[in-house]
């Protein structure tokens, strides 16, 4: 039996799932965003109306808030694009919290960086058997629960 699959092997030749593509296919051509990527944003030389976006309450056209991201980056940088508890906590983070906390008029607040991560890792972090959860009907989670 061991002679048989190893001529199985031997003689397997792998074939594409799927076939190449074009190299002027559409989907390889360069698109680009021309400027901020806000309410309305140009795409390709067209304005469009963006529905792709988390810029849902426009604050990236807001010039307070866009003043105050460049004072945060001259000051901090971009950030680590990861969990503190690998990379570090700033001290802005601390503020906020205990700032939320204190408006919720709760013990401490939690800050995540990334929506997703919230929901895979908020949960299993502070709920325990028997402990009820509400959570929004839209929420990701709600079929793993």
């Amino acid at each position: 039996m061991l002679q048989e699959e190893e001529k199985i092997i031997a003689e397997w030749k792998p074939v594409p799932l799927v076939p190449e593509t074009p190299p002027d296919h559409p989907a390889l051509q360069t698109h680009y965003f021309d400027g901020k990527v806000c309410k309305y944003t140009v795409y390709d030389g067209v304005k469009y109306f963006n529905l792709a976006t988390t810029n849902f309450l426009g604050l990236i056209d807001e010039a307070s808030i866009e003043k105050a991201a460049k004072d945060a980056i001259a000051k901090y940088g971009v950030g680590s694009c990861g969990p503190r508890s690998f990379y570090g906590t700033v001290d802005i983070h601390l503020m906020l919290e205990k700032q939320i906390a204190d408006f919720l008029g709760c013990e401490e607040s939690v800050l995540y960086s990334y929506g997703f991560s919230t929901v895979a890792s908020a949960i299993p972090s502070y709920a325990k058997k028997g402990d009820v959860v509400f959570a929004d009907k839209g929420d990701s989670v709600l079929p793993q629960i």
